[in-house]
């Protein structure tokens, strides 16, 4: 039997809609793999940095992040931020892409590799940033956790950076290891964490994100961040998946480590195929919930390169099926660059005066299904009486296309089984289109 696996992308086209009302932001977070800096195996050959340059510029223009913040970014002996400003002149302003800024150069604990965030100046402007430099035990953590403070240039909202939407963006890359001290090490992180939440912040648009280096929402550092004894300050999986995601098939999707099988580069690159879900994005309630101006935007989570179906193999394998989740030159960036994928979700962000609940009773809430032949359209709330039905693969090929007379419930049965892959089921009435992704096995 082949089954949906998981729903990994909802898109709307407001294509009637007045642009003025709404905005959407796009965060990534990327683990570059020692980006321009020596350690161990990991050097100018094993990890050529005009080459990361290239595979990372690759990524980003298939992307297109408003804010990305990385981890692993190097620190240069002689001038500290020199990596840092040469990925934002590698990667941003000799491609013409000046409206890119890059926050400042923070460093903790003398480490080697830091933190770094780069914004859409078009859409967000950095307030203040923030290092995070001691654990709840008051002793150094091992690298410093960066808060970093943006607001949206909204136009209608009068004065820029007073009267305007604020959030805020953290970026960590917590201690690896799995023995007691490192778990201890990073629950006193996350505690510290949540403490300057709860004292500096409070209730507002959070975002925690980067390399968690963790097996289980089961660690206490993890527990610290979404059972917080302050409810309003507490953290949320935008996709829902708490328990053990190391070695854990059924929770695939989720992996973000490694893209390759074995060591490669001069074992640079740790191997060991996609088995560990250290990279994600997490949000508050806010940003659930749509009470401060800004919505996570449903499905939108994202991690380039896994299509669920890699488990621990490598993302560039052909099996069971190739890897069609993103273009082959993605898909290559993405393994050359380094052993980490990235992940980015896109959240609603008013324009206008009106609240973003103003145009969400527009969305259409549907969903497709698939079992042995037949594609199950299940819709509720307010829907067209009817509607165009499309299906396509990854490559554009249309699988099937069909007028819908009633939309209340529909199977549609194709003249033949589907392959295994991805597929795009689209939904489209009067100018407005609504899209599933869903993949089959």
């Amino acid at each position: 039997m082949k089954h949906l696996y998981f729903l990994v992308l909802f898109s709307l086209v407001f294509l009637g809609l007045n642009a003025q009302t709404y905005d959407t932001l796009r965060i990534m977070t990327y683990n570059l793999l020692y980006y321009r800096v020596n350690f161990s195996n990991c050097n100018a050959t094993s990890n050529n940095p005009d080459n990361k340059d290239n595979y990372i510029a690759t990524i980003f223009d298939h992307v297109q992040p408003d804010i990305l913040i990385v981890q692993e970014m190097g620190v240069n002996p002689g001038a500290f931020d020199a990596p840092m400003v040469a990925f934002h002149q590698n990667i941003f302003l000799n491609r013409g892409l000046t409206h890119y800024k890059r926050a400042n150069f923070t460093r903790s604990n003398n480490s080697n590799i830091v933190n770094a965030c780069y914004y859409n100046s078009n859409k967000v402007e950095l307030k203040s940033q923030f290092l995070l430099t001691n654990g709840s035990n008051n002793q150094n953590i091992v690298r410093g956790i960066d808060f970093y403070t943006f607001y949206y240039k909204n136009p209608n909202l009068g004065q820029p950076g007073v009267d305007t939407l604020f959030f805020v963006c953290i970026g960590m890359h917590l201690k690896a290891g799995s023995t007691q001290s490192d778990i201890t090490q990073r629950t006193y992180a996350l505690e510290a964490v949540m403490n300057h939440i709860n004292q500096n912040i409070g209730e507002q648009n959070v975002f925690i994100m980067g390399d968690f280096n963790m097996n289980s929402s089961n660690e206490p550092g993890f527990q610290a961040l979404i059972n917080h004894p302050n409810q309003s300050i507490r953290f949320y999986d935008p996709i829902n998946t708490l328990g053990t995601w190391f070695n854990n098939s059924t929770l695939a999707f989720t992996h973000t480590q490694s893209t390759r099988l074995n060591q490669t580069n001069n074992n640079c690159f740790v191997g060991g195929g996609l088995d560990d879900r250290y990279d994600m994005i997490l949000i508050t309630d806010p940003v659930r919930n749509e009470s401060m101006g800004m919505r996570y935007v449903t499905s939108s989570y994202t991690i380039p390169g896994n299509d669920g179906l890699r488990f621990k193999n490598f993302i560039t394998s052909t099996s069971p099926v190739p890897n069609q989740s993103v273009p082959p030159s993605v898909l290559t960036a993405l393994y050359e660059n380094s052993d980490h994928l990235p992940v980015y979700i896109d959240v609603v962000v008013l324009k206008s005066n009106l609240s973003v609940s103003d145009f969400t009773h527009k969305k259409w809430k549907w969903n497709a299904t698939y079992n042995e032949g037949v594609i199950r359209i299940h819709t509720q709330g307010e829907m067209p009486t009817s509607f165009n039905l499309q299906i396509t693969d990854l490559t554009g090929k249309i699988i099937l296309t069909k007028k819908i007379e009633d939309a209340t419930y529909t199977d549609i049965v194709l003249s033949s089984r589907l392959s295994k892959g991805i597929y795009m089921v689209s939904i489209n009435d009067a100018g407005f289109t609504s899209s599933r992704k869903l993949i089959v096995y």
